[in-house]
């Protein structure tokens, strides 16, 4: 997956399970992370789908000091349109 590549190209290190990818940063003295899931497919979810990300997004704020969980999703493929 070119966008999965590119993160970890950017940085990110590849983790063996729940999320696929994580990144740690630096900000005004503090480590941050960012907890990456990159996925393909349609782009829209259900939302049981939606549900189980977000609690797995809050068990990592939980988890840790100085962290925000985010959910993007970049579907599409770069020779269409419909890339979002």
């Amino acid at each position: 997956m070119f966008f999965e590549e590119f993160l970890i190209a950017a940085g990110g290190d590849k983790l063996e399970k729940g999320f696929d990818i994580a990144k740690k940063t630096y900000k005004n003295g503090s480590e941050h992370y960012a907890f990456i899931q990159a996925k393909s497919g349609t782009n829209d979810m259900n939302k049981d789908q939606i549900l189980y990300w977000k609690e797995k997004i809050n068990e990592i704020e939980k988890k840790y000091k100085n962290v925000k969980g985010y959910f993007g999703m970049p579907y599409g493929r770069r020779d269409q349109s419909t890339v979002t």
